[in-house]
């Protein structure tokens, strides 16, 4: 029986240890690794520990932080992904935004002329102008069109510069 423990033991580091890619250490970090082993095999927390115990500690906190760094790796990916995708999205909406000023069109012509009053103008006199013989009862169109500068139709002043429908409207 004292024979089978030690080829257990030998078997139990070797099998996963020829599973596992045999990483090579420098001598610094073997030095390393040993004064670490050195220094918490005297440390009160570790003690009655034997330097199988320490190195099993070690390697199941290894396999433990490996695993946080895959799931860190593995989000890490995730957001990647979501970038890409995110990406996509604005060039959707950056083409969205082309095919809409694409689709601008100019705004069409004013439909009416412009008039700059002189003095001794009224509307009616305009109206008479603009449109020719006795259409000067045609007026408040004139004024309908200028009412954010005209607020008394009695009263328009020299310089105003007046909009004038082109077709002439029909009372």
């Amino acid at each position: 029986m004292k024979k089978l423990f030690p080829i257990l033991l030998i078997l139990l580091f070797a099998i996963p240890a020829v599973a596992q890619e045999e990483v090579e250490l420098t001598d610094p970090e073997r030095e390393q690794i040993e004064g670490k082993l050195e220094n918490d095999m005297n440390n009160p927390e570790h003690d009655g520990w034997e330097r199988e115990d320490l190195v099993e500690y070690y390697r199941t906190k290894a396999e433990d932080d490996n695993a946080e760094a895959q799931d860190i790796s593995d989000k890490n990916e995730d957001l990647a992904n979501d970038m890409g995708d995110i990406d996509g999205m604005i060039a959707d909406i950056n083409s969205l935004i082309r095919d809409a000023n694409n689709d601008l069109r100019p705004l069409p012509e004013p439909t009416y002329d412009t008039y700059v009053v002189v003095e001794g103008d009224c509307l009616w006199m305009i109206a008479e102008y603009h449109w020719g013989g006795p259409d000067s009862y045609k007026w408040p169109a004139i004024y309908d069109i200028n009412t954010d500068l005209i607020k008394d139709p009695d009263m328009i002043y020299p310089g105003w510069e007046l909009n004038i429908p082109r077709e002439e409207p029909t009372m």
